[in-house]
């Protein structure tokens, strides 16, 4: 994956796993310097180097297709599993210039001090329950951030979401910068109209 890291004692579960239908958005803080530092800590370990998330979707052989979905710029797929990197992904037909993903990132304030202590052995170590997850979407070096999660959603959330974030009917809240690993951090805005009735989900 983009972090590597090392969770302690964390299992793993089966090809094609099922989201979690519990799975909480999360709202992390930017109100001052710190916080913002903090964030962009975690963001950068998480949706670094500049060739993720598209090196290691063009080297899955055999992805789990999970669903379809229509966004505004046509028909989607999404992807993944616990063990892929990134665990959830959509993108049309053959085309990775433009790609939705879940990326897992640690939150913000151990991954401060870990990027502070510098990686052992290669790897940044993170304790189990310190680990969520973002929606991204590539746009060019660019990645626009959406959602923050405490767990991996399940298929029809996270397709909504998806699919809202892709359409322009959710405002990005920042956007990384993968060429010189730069966070920039938005002012909160609402939804651009109901997520609900702009996405249609085809089951297949």
């Amino acid at each position: 994956m983009a972090l590597a890291l090392s969770l302690a004692g964390e299992a793993h579960a089966a090809v094609c796993d099922d989201g979690s239908a519990k799975a909480k958005y999360l709202t992390l803080s930017t109100a001052d310097e710190a916080a913002r530092t903090a964030l962009a800590a975690a963001i950068h370990l998480g949706l670094s180097p500049f060739s993720f998330p598209q090196d290691r979707i063009a080297a899955a052989t055999q992805p789990c297709k999970r669903r379809d979905f229509h966004a505004r710029d046509g028909l989607y797929t999404l992807y993944g599993d616990i063990d892929g990197e990134p665990q959830r992904y959509a993108m049309r037909k053959a085309d990775l210039t433009r790609v939705a993903y879940l990326a897992e990132l640690p939150l913000p304030e151990p991954a401060l001090a870990a990027l502070r202590a510098g990686p052992k052995n290669g790897n940044y170590t993170f304790k189990n329950g310190q680990m969520i997850f973002v929606l991204a979407v590539t746009e060019g070096y660019q990645r626009n951030i959406f959602h923050f999660y405490d767990a991996i959603p399940d298929d029809q959330t996270l397709a909504i979401d998806m699919c809202a974030a892709l359409s322009g009917n959710d405002v990005p809240i920042g956007a990384y910068n993968s060429s010189f690993g730069t966070t920039t951090f938005y002012a909160p805005a609402p939804p651009r109209g109901s997520r609900r009735m702009t996405c249609r989900i085809v089951i297949s």
